[in-house]
């Protein structure tokens, strides 16, 4: 483009200095540079024509290039803010992985802690199972003992309870004995009747002598005709129990019954009962059967009790 403007210029100096010249030569001249210049104006002008098209299609593409810019700014500042977006959440991400590290291994050594004392637990327990194993091995061992023994003690109670069915019914043999004979039908002489036992009840005014521990010819008698009819159950046992009233000392009492018990079975065993099966017991005043202080009251507690069991029973 400069080029062709000074080749312009340069003409238009040569067209001057034509004007000075001759009118032929001048014309001639005129029109070879009017030639020249129309032929280089037009030159330019097509160069210029295609500069312009150059620089429209530069402007067009620079356009585009530009409008291609500004779509891949939106573009990457819309990326921008995605990866702003990213970098809060991966922030977040990281404060709430540090967190969460932080709680970990908090919760590792909490567990850790709790696993040594499970450990510490288990030994103590796996300890106490091994001692209630020794534990179990000894009472097996006692509880085999045991039952051997439970079982020599259940076939001697199933024994002794056939023994005393047995006595029992010998008991209700004797009562049907006994109870015919004349002298229960005398006030003061009474036969009561139990499930394990037969009681003779003799009134101490009856067969002793008042005050006295020997038997009157009446209480002599009685035992006479009792011990007939007893010493032929030879397995039956007799406990004798004298009672006395509670006037008088509790020494003399004593004696009186003692001696008074003595003395029945001293006349049983002259009637030839067995001496092993009789038990003598004073028990001066401290059972009475009435608790008046009256004369019948006195007279009531004083008593000989026969009480008449088996050998199985008193065992």
């Amino acid at each position: 483009m400069n080029s062709q403007m000074r080749k312009y210029s340069i003409i238009l100096l040569l067209l001057a200095i034509a004007c000075s010249a001759c009118v032929s030569s001048k014309k001639f001249t005129d029109m070879e540079v009017l030639k020249e210049y129309y032929k280089l104006k037009g030159d330019t002008l097509i160069q210029v024509q295609k500069e312009n098209r150059t620089l429209q299609s530069q402007l067009y593409s620079t356009r585009s290039q530009l409008s291609n810019s500004r779509t891949e700014l939106e573009t990457l500042q819309t990326n921008y803010g995605k990866l702003e977006e990213n970098y809060d959440q991966l922030s977040f991400n990281y404060e709430q992985t540090k967190k969460s590290a932080a709680d970990s291994k908090s919760e590792t050594a909490t567990l850790e802690t709790e696993l040594r004392e499970s450990i510490s637990e288990n030994a103590a327990m796996r300890a106490v199972l091994e001692n209630l194993d020794a534990a179990y091995q000894l009472n097996e061992y006692g509880a085999i003992a045991a039952n051997e023994n439970f079982a020599q003690k259940l076939k001697r109670m199933q024994e002794l309870s056939e023994i005393i069915e047995a006595e029992k019914v010998q008991l209700a043999n004797l009562y049907s004995l006994l109870s015919p004979l004349p002298i229960f039908a005398e006030d003061g002489i009474d036969l009561i009747k139990r499930p394990d036992q037969l009681m003779i009840t003799l009134s101490a005014d009856k067969v002793y002598r008042t005050g006295k521990s020997a038997l009157n010819t009446k209480g002599r008698n009685v035992i006479k005709e009792l011990t007939g009819v007893l010493f032929r159950n030879s397995n039956l046992n007799i406990i004798i129990e004298a009672h006395t009233d509670n006037t008088g000392s509790d020494a003399a009492n004593w004696n009186l019954s003692t001696n008074r018990a003595s003395a029945v079975a001293k006349e049983m065993i002259k009637n030839e009962f067995e001496p092993t099966r009789l038990s003598p017991l004073g028990r001066s005043s401290h059972d009475p059967r009435d608790l008046e202080n009256t004369s019948a009251a006195r007279k009531t507690n004083r008593r000989v009790e026969l009480i008449i069991k088996s050998q199985s029973i008193i065992n």
